[in-house]
């Protein structure tokens, strides 16, 4: 039975309905999921909203920004094991992830090896970035994870690009670009890490059309839309 529904699915992926039949996969699997998330994100909140929050909470917001924003191409930095890839993956059309540790960088190679719109970079995104910035046609929404952590994962120059990261995306000549961060509780002048005040001004310095808050140890920047963000002045 594995051989014949090895030979189906080959025959399928050459018609041309397999497409529309892929999209509707993708829909139902990320309607699973976010049934699934709610459940953990609701235990999260029940607990008192502890940071770091689940993975969950995380995969929700970039979906949510992506669908709020009508944005089509994901860029992350910091593929690790590619969870967050798995979980956005059927919310936009093309997405690209970065990762510095050659073992992690071949392990999300083969666990997307047959999913032709994500592309899979390894090295330096503080580097890297540039080189996906200049291939971007419209505006896109970047989750920026890229930082040393002990354990098995790689250390570059410093133990976190996140300025050399800000500063390629906030000086690219698209407009409507959506930038979430990870780990706020990080950003206290150490280890590479700038404040938040500093970053505050590292952004709107650069773009002072620019939104920028922090909640459930997010950094959020995007255009300014509504109240409760730091943006410009009144």
């Amino acid at each position: 039975m594995g051989i014949v529904k090895i030979l189906v699915k080959s025959r399928l992926k050459q018609t041309p309905i397999y497409p529309l039949l892929n999209r509707l996969r993708l829909r139902a699997e990320t309607k699973r999921r976010a049934e699934a998330d709610s459940a953990v994100i609701a235990e999260w909140e029940h607990c008192g909203r502890l940071v770091p929050p689940p993975d969950a909470l995380k995969q929700r917001t970039v979906r949510q920004y992506g669908e709020r924003f009508s944005l089509k191409s994901f860029v992350e930095t910091g593929t690790f094991l590619g969870d967050m890839v798995d979980a956005v993956r059927g919310g936009f059309k093309t997405i690209y992830s970065i990762e510095l540790d050659s073992a992690l960088f071949e392990k999300a190679k083969t666990r997307f090896s047959t999913n032709k719109n994500i592309a899979l970079f390894r090295g330096d995104s503080g580097d890297l970035l540039p080189q996906i910035l200049r291939d971007l046609r419209e505006p896109s929404l970047f989750w920026l994870d890229a930082h040393y952590s002990c354990g098995f994962t790689a250390r570059g120059d410093l133990d976190t690009p996140i300025l050399a990261e800000l500063a390629s995306i906030l000086q690219h000549d698209i407009p409507g670009h959506v930038i979430l961060v990870d780990d706020a509780r990080c950003f206290n002048g150490e280890h590479d890490y700038p404040t938040i005040e500093r970053l505050r001004e590292f952004v709107l310095g650069r773009r002072p059309e620019l939104a920028m808050k922090v909640e459930d140890d997010i950094i959020r920047i995007h255009p300014f839309i509504t109240q409760g963000y730091w943006g410009p002045a009144a």
